[in-house]
């Protein structure tokens, strides 16, 4: 209790504005405990301290920033690099590369929740597959194909993790209704699926993730995505061969659509593109017709 006093003591001033830095924990606990500093200090030369009250940004008592959220979690930089939350030599919290995968031939991929280097070695899902959680999503890792239809609709995930290893839908991805759903980076592997349909997921604010897939079989349908502002995701797709439907997406500008129309070659399907935010795009491109 003594102790607890005599540090809000020593705070309130610090608090009040005066400008000041304050050691609150000693060298040997602020070494081994950083995540114990309390919010608003950091670890500089073995003291957790607390900066002074200019703001000026240099390096007379400011404090760092913690780009990662905790000691030891892990994420995949890009398909092959493992990075690590770690203490760095400012005493904050960054990303540090730990592994990379290209150089035993893996890639990296999320499994529980933590990224690290996996092969992708299993080959082709025959069949359907539908996705419900994250136990679905741990079964199909590592399979590179899935014959049949792949189904993400109605689920709580708020990220798809753990698919890095898929390359093919042959027949129709959806990706429906899921209301968590903020990210598609877990289908970066991806290069060709039979159709793609993206619908209601409210969450969902690009579709970077789906940068290489450069052709669809059959039908491509975004719709009722009220979060959605942006379709450079889509940026490889050069092939549709029958339908293109952009529809009810409330904040995404209409020259999304039309710009994505224009990249297509030799498109001649039906095309749907209303209901989208309204701007400066030419109207004929708008509209539902055949081309």
């Amino acid at each position: 209790m003594k102790t607890t006093s005599l540090v809000l003591a020593l705070l309130l001033p610090c608090a009040l504005g005066g400008g000041c830095t304050l050691v609150v924990m000693n060298r040997a606990e602020c070494d081994t405990q950083h995540p114990l500093c309390p919010v608003g200090y950091h670890c500089q030369e073995g003291d957790c301290v607390i900066a002074g009250a200019d703001g000026d940004g240099d390096s007379d008592g400011d404090p760092c920033v913690d780009t990662c959220p905790v000691a030891d979690a892990t994420q995949c930089n890009g398909e092959y690099i493992v990075e690590t939350c770690a203490v760095g030599s400012d005493g904050c919290l960054n990303w540090v590369e730990a592994e990379n995968c290209s150089i035993s031939g893996v890639r990296c991929m999320y499994s529980d929740g933590e990224a690290d280097c996996q092969a992708c070695d299993r080959g082709a899902w025959e069949g359907d597959f539908r996705i419900y959680g994250s136990d679905d999503i741990e079964e199909l890792s590592g399979f590179t194909v899935v014959t049949g239809r792949l189904d993400i609709s109605l689920t709580q995930l708020s990220t798809l993790r753990g698919l890095e290893c898929l390359q093919r839908v042959d027949q129709l991805l959806t990706v429906a209704g899921n209301e968590s759903l903020d990210t598609l980076d877990g289908l970066s592997g991806l290069v060709s699926v039979g159709g793609l349909h993206l619908l209601n997921n409210d969450s969902l604010t690009s579709l970077d993730g789906l940068d290489g897939i450069t052709s669809i079989e059959d039908r491509l349908d975004i719709g009722g995505n009220d979060g959605l502002t942006s379709l450079d995701g889509l940026s490889g797709i050069i092939n549709i061969q029958r339908v293109l439907f952009v529809t009810y997406n409330s904040v995404l500008p209409t020259c999304e659509a039309t710009d994505l129309l224009g990249r297509l070659i030799g498109f001649d399907g039906f095309i749907c593109i209303v209901g989208n935010l309204a701007d400066t795009c030419p109207e004929d491109r708008t509209g539902c017709s055949a081309e």
